[in-house]
């Protein structure tokens, strides 16, 4: 199984990023993980509100376009896989320094083995990657495993 979902990554040009895995990555913070299937009337504005910090499981490419790009907040979209060890690691990381930030932000997770044609429309090479949205657009990214300094300064140049 793990064979046919990177033959199809592959297919697309995307790639795991080389990156070195501390040994021993510490547990992060428990963090509201919200179902945007019963977020399809909620924007990502109301539920800034509530929190400083929500993460949505991105369903579709509407769902994407509704919590990303019509988003009145900063989003950091994480395109990931389920199999890509990086993606587990960094996964965390990026959780805890997000819900460490004053400023409202919102987390879309996108699995690229489910939703290849929006890494197609995003040039996504490889794994993860990182995308800063700020009023649709994108204004910073990053690939690979970072070490937490360099995913603060992103998240700080993201809420500004």
């Amino acid at each position: 199984m793990t064979a046919k979902r990177g033959a199809s990554l592959l297919s697309l040009g995307i790639r795991l990023a080389a990156t070195r895995i501390p040994r021993n990555e510490m547990a992060h913070p428990v963090i509201r993980t919200v179902s945007s299937q019963r977020l399809l009337h909620t924007s990502p504005a109301r539920l800034a509100a509530d929190s400083p910090f929500t993460v949505i499981n991105a369903q579709d490419e509407n769902d994407f376009e509704d919590k990303v790009i019509r988003s009145s907040v900063p989003v950091v979209v994480d395109f990931h896989a389920t199999w890509c060890n990086p993606c587990k690691l960094l996964a965390p990381r990026l959780e805890k320094i997000l819900s460490e930030e004053s400023k409202p932000v919102c987390l879309v997770k996108v699995d690229v083995d489910k939703m290849e044609d929006l890494a197609i429309k995003y040039k996504v090479q490889g794994v993860p990657a990182v995308f800063a949205f700020r009023d649709g657009k994108v204004v910073d990214k990053f690939v690979g495993l970072q070490d937490e300094d360099l995913i603060e300064s992103f998240v700080a140049r993201l809420v500004r």
